[in-house]
């Protein structure tokens, strides 16, 4: 099992116990380590996938005054091309500045 430290840049959002599967029923005395490990790794999944992470995530920052890289707007879009940051230099900076790109693809 991977540990989440925050000096590796991670920080963990929330954690799920065998107690919660028995708050809802589930008889959770066999359940194994392995399953309670695959079945916080489908609910995490899930979450960022269709559960609002991203949004939350974007909300909160913003509410908390965590300002936005210079170009970008408060959805993560270029002001420039109109492109997503995580399709930018690390920095922020419009990769469109630095190569030629024709539609969603880099030319070679």
């Amino acid at each position: 099992m991977s540990v989440i430290k925050p000096e590796d840049g991670y920080f963990p959002i929330t954690s799920v116990h065998r107690d919660d599967l028995a708050d809802r029923g589930f008889d959770v005395s066999d359940v194994t380590d392995e399953q309670m490990e695959r079945l916080a790794d489908k609910m995490g999944d899930i979450y960022v996938e269709f559960g609002g992470y991203w949004d939350s995530m974007e909300g909160i920052a913003g509410e908390m005054g965590i300002p936005m890289l210079p170009g970008i707007d408060k959805k993560g879009f270029c002001t420039k091309c109109g492109w997503h940051v995580s399709t930018h230099n690390d920095d922020g900076s419009c990769v469109r500045d630095d190569e030629q790109y024709v539609g969603d693809q880099k030319e070679q």
